[in-house]
């Protein structure tokens, strides 16, 4: 399993919106993704705004 990184959980979203064809993923569908917990995504970022602003 590759280490959990801001980089990973960005590309998995972009992954995800690209598979999807839209523009918004929840945080819940980057975690599964990735196999881990919803929660475990806060550890990565100060504030969930700043996964949303992310590109």
């Amino acid at each position: 399993m590759a280490k959990i990184t801001q980089e990973l959980i960005i590309e998995t979203a972009e992954t995800l919106i690209e598979r999807t064809e839209k523009s918004e993923v929840t945080l819940s569908q980057i975690a599964d993704e990735l196999n881990i917990t919803h929660a475990a995504l806060y550890k990565h970022f100060k504030q969930t705004r700043t996964l949303g602003g992310c590109s």
